[in-house]
């Protein structure tokens, strides 16, 4: 489930304990197993998004936060 908490979404279970930090920009519901998400570095107190080719990127994670596959902007198998 996804999950809000200063400025960033992570993921908690269905009794509300966090399990993936709030580190994302964004965060999308899972789908077997897998959710896609759009990542933000932590530089000082600024919060940085990283860009592909002037665009954001975004990662396929699994349940327990690991990137299964960073996502092209034409792979719809991702999105």
């Amino acid at each position: 489930i996804p999950a809000y908490k200063d400025g960033l979404w992570g993921y908690i279970n269905a009794y509300g304990t966090l399990k993936i930090p709030c580190r994302y920009l964004m965060a999308g519901q899972f789908n077997e197993g897998k959710a896609v998400v759009y990542y933000a570095s932590i530089r000082g107190n600024v919060r940085m998004v990283d860009y592909t080719k002037g665009r954001m990127e975004a990662l396929l994670i699994d349940h327990h936060g690991n990137v299964i596959e960073k996502c092209e902007d034409d792979d719809r198998n991702c999105l």
